[in-house]
């Protein structure tokens, strides 16, 4: 089974939740709850995309319900279940 992930996108006019979001991930993956898999750029929206894969769903539910504050900021946050990541594909996500 694969690990639950979550889709995080910083669009371009908010792009000040970058360092708030990479400060969030480091206290997630130096505790070792989730890894970051890929991060990349869309070059035509400007939109920075982190795909992160957690330990478990509870791990991975409290850190979404965490960035609350950011979401109002305007960060997407998304949980992908293992058919989507599989589906999407990193050379979609970041070509």
């Amino acid at each position: 089974m694969a690990a639950p992930a979550l889709l995080l996108e910083v669009p371009r006019e908010a792009a000040n939740l970058s360092a708030l979001l990479q400060r969030r991930l480091d206290t997630v993956t130096l505790a070792g709850a989730g890894r970051v898999l890929a991060v990349g750029l869309d070059g035509q929206t400007g939109v920075q995309v982190t795909m992160v894969a957690f330990a478990s769903l509870a791990r991975r539910d409290a850190f979404r319900d965490g960035l609350a504050d950011l979401v109002a900021d305007g960060l997407v946050a998304r949980s992908l279940d293992s058919a989507a990541r599989e589906t999407a594909g990193l050379g979609l996500l970041f070509p």
